[in-house]
């Protein structure tokens, strides 16, 4: 599929101010759009994992995403992203 965004690992200080700002609870259903290495989700000891295309994928269960996407990536997923906030989904990128 179409990258948008280029590998890039998150720094542990980043994915640490991440999880605090997501305010993560047992049970969120979370997503990470271009998790990369999945070091996020190992940081917050995610099981399921799903590769998917980000653009085709129904985020409507989502409590909280973490995301590192290019800016044209995030532009492609905007109307997605303005939805998920609207109905409080949490967002850090």
């Amino acid at each position: 599929g179409e990258k948008l965004a280029p590998f890039n690992p998150s720094d542990p200080k980043v994915v640490e101010t991440a999880i605090r700002l997501l305010e993560i609870q047992e049970g969120d259903v979370v997503y990470d759009l271009g998790c990369g290495d999945g070091r996020f989700l190992i940081a917050v000891s995610m099981i399921t994992v799903i590769h998917g295309n980000v653009l085709d994928w129904d985020f409507s269960d989502a409590k909280a995403v973490f995301m590192y996407l290019v800016p044209t990536g995030i532009r492609k997923v905007k109307e997605k992203l303005i939805s998920l906030l609207e109905s409080g989904v949490r967002i850090v990128t």
